[in-house]
């Protein structure tokens, strides 16, 4: 019978991405012991693996309303400039397109996927 601390960590190296045959080896169990763990262990495993992509999931939506508050300034700048500037000139004309364009890079940030944890997997948000 394999200890729990053992299969406590063969879950964590496994939803980590190591093979069978590493963490056979650091474990200091056999191959064919690894194979019958992970078949035991599955359901944890893929449990573990999920949490540690809602982790991801998390960080990376920090990120990303880090650049959308960024973009957001960018764009209340270009707003004001655009206010400021002589149409007579070629120079609007850039920052417009300047505008459209950071306007659709914000408008792509704003569509984007949550990790339902209940369901496991992602869904997108309309």
């Amino acid at each position: 019978m394999v200890k729990t601390e053992v299969k406590d960590k063969f879950i964590e190296l496994r939803a980590a991405g190591n093979s069978l045959e590493a963490i056979a080896g650091e474990l200091g169990i056999s191959k064919p012991t690894a194979i019958k763990i992970n078949k035991e262990l599955e359901l944890d495993i893929d449990r573990l693996k999920l949490i540690n992509i809602e982790a991801l999931a998390v960080k990376y939506g920090m990120v990303r309303s880090a650049r959308i508050e960024s973009f957001g300034r960018l764009l209340e700048r270009l707003d004001t400039a655009l206010e400021a500037v002589d149409f007579d000139r070629m120079t609007p004309l850039q920052l417009v397109e300047l505008r459209l364009k950071v306007a659709d890079r914000l408008k792509t940030e704003l569509d984007f996927k949550y990790l339902d944890m209940e369901q496991g997997y992602l869904m997108e948000l309309d």
